[in-house]
């Protein structure tokens, strides 16, 4: 898999995690006075997506450079001093400001089905798993949850992720250019077949157990701290 400067993770994943876990509990509510009666995966599938799509369209500019980048250092196509400004002011003077989202149409497609299975089955999975005497889900568990709720989600959606990412270098140096999702699938089935919709699939598997896990048991200890944490009724 390329690497990532450390900073340009941290800088890209902290308002994007932000934003998607904020607006998960915010359309969760919406959903449930929209939609009275739906069961617990419904909901928590529809308000994932549309935190997705949220998330997606407000950071989508820091993911293309890390993408971009993450090609060009793998690749030594250029240098690793490359900063995040350089890197957006390349792409806007070669694509113009609408550049900063190439894409995202193939992110969107990707991220709705990712982050509804994702919190639909996270929310499914605590539901059923088993509770403290106050009815709160034991730590472990919702490690458990989010771990899971990760790895199936992932495996479900891979092949977007692929698209996604060819699309996001797409005309860059050295790189094919696509000039549609549908046209860099048929190339990608064509020239490679279509086991390479899923290269990298198992390391990514690896690294969403701990990370979504972690990352779902934070959520939750952080609001409960913060007294958020007041079960919802469904």
């Amino acid at each position: 898999m390329p690497l990532v400067r450390p900073t340009l993770a941290v800088i890209r994943v902290i308002p994007n995690k932000g934003i998607l876990l904020m607006c998960a509990d915010m359309y969760k509510s919406v959903v449930q006075r929209a939609l009275p009666g739906c069961n617990i995966a419904t909901v928590g599938s529809l308000s994932g997506s549309l935190a997705g799509l949220t998330a997606v369209l407000a950071t989508y500019p820091l993911e293309l450079v890390r993408t971009r980048q993450a090609y060009r250092i793998c690749d030594d196509l250029c240098l690793v001093t490359q900063t995040i400004s350089s890197t957006l002011r390349d792409v806007v003077a070669s694509k113009g400001l609408m550049g900063l989202y190439s894409g995202v149409g193939a992110t969107l497609i990707g991220a709705l089905p990712f982050e509804g299975i994702k919190f639909g089955l996270y929310d499914t999975l605590r539901d059923t798993l088993p509770k403290t005497e106050d009815g709160k889900t034991p730590p472990i568990w919702t490690l458990v949850a989010g771990a899971t709720a990760g790895a199936v989600a992932h495996t479900l959606t891979y092949p977007l992720d692929t698209v996604r990412r060819r699309m996001q270098i797409s005309g860059a140096t050295g790189a094919a250019t696509y000039t549609s999702i549908l046209q860099c699938v048929q190339v990608i089935v064509r020239t490679e077949g279509w086991p390479a919709l899923f290269y990298g699939l198992a390391p990514t598997v690896m690294r969403s157990v701990p990370n979504l896990g972690i990352q779902f048991l934070m959520y939750e200890v952080i609001k409960s701290l913060l007294g958020l944490d007041k079960p919802t009724r469904q």
